[in-house]
């Protein structure tokens, strides 16, 4: 349940607004060699409004007098525990939501915004695998990773 603290929270609007507008500029432009007279190397800006809706969740705690005298026997604390799960359960989903957003809503969370990049994913190396594998050790010796070549050829590490 890190998300707000890894990339920040925005609060738009109240409990009752039902879609928020984030002004946006994407600034544009190309450099170009000096020349007294050049005309290129212009810069501009393009504004946009993307807009996102709001979703309200809620979770309902309830229990009985039974139910409490019964977990006073065993020493329990039911009525906090249960408010505890209920924050738990909120704090859960806002976390996913931030992540995945919410599906059939223009909600969008940090892996599927269509207006962020897309995910950088490893290349591929020539001989198969991709270069992001961490090193595996032995004895706080590295190893070498297994490839598909014969073991015979190769020293034991």
């Amino acid at each position: 349940m890190r998300a707000a603290e890894l990339l920040g929270e925005v609060r738009k609007g109240d409990w009752v607004t039902r879609t928020a507008i984030f002004p946006m500029i994407e600034t544009t432009g190309e450099v170009s060699s000096y020349g007294d007279w050049n005309g290129n190397g212009q810069v501009s800006l393009n504004p946009t409004y993307p807009d996102r809706q709001s979703y309200h969740y809620q979770v309902f705690v309830s229990w009985g007098e039974m139910e409490l005298a019964l977990a006073g026997q065993a020493r329990l604390q039911w009525a906090a525990s249960l408010r505890e799960a209920a924050a738990l359960k909120l704090n859960k989903f806002q976390n996913q939501t931030y992540f995945f957003g919410i599906n059939g809503l223009r909600l969008y969370g940090y892996l599927n915004d269509p207006r962020l990049p897309a995910a950088i994913t490893p290349a591929i190396k020539a001989a198969g695998g991709t270069g992001w594998a961490p090193p595996r050790r032995k004895n706080g010796r590295m190893m070498s990773l297994p490839s598909s070549t014969s073991s015979a050829a190769r020293p034991p590490g």
